[in-house]
């Protein structure tokens, strides 16, 4: 209540949605470390690094998800198209 009361519920809010944000964006790298072939893991992570402002991270995440489904699915394919539609974002 002490941080409710100093900070006000919507701030402490943004503060939880940060951190949670963090968390699950080192999750979501140690899950595509070890799942190294999982292009919808990688092109997630990629959103979420490139919501947190990351973009540095984020646009070889979303290279890395082009690729494996450029060559798994082909380049018409949906998944494939909104891969390069998050690059090019």
């Amino acid at each position: 209540r002490a941080v409710e009361a100093s900070v006000g519920v919507g701030e402490l809010d943004k503060q939880v949605l940060r951190e949670l944000r963090s968390w699950l964006a080192r999750a979501g790298s140690s899950a595509l470390a070890a799942e190294p072939d999982n292009w919808g893991l990688a092109n997630a992570l990629g959103r979420l690094l490139k919501t947190q402002g990351r973009h540095d991270e984020a646009e070889p995440l979303y290279r890395l998800a082009l690729k494996g489904r450029e060559e798994q699915l082909g380049a018409s394919h949906p998944d494939t198209l909104g891969s390069v539609n998050n690059l090019a974002s």
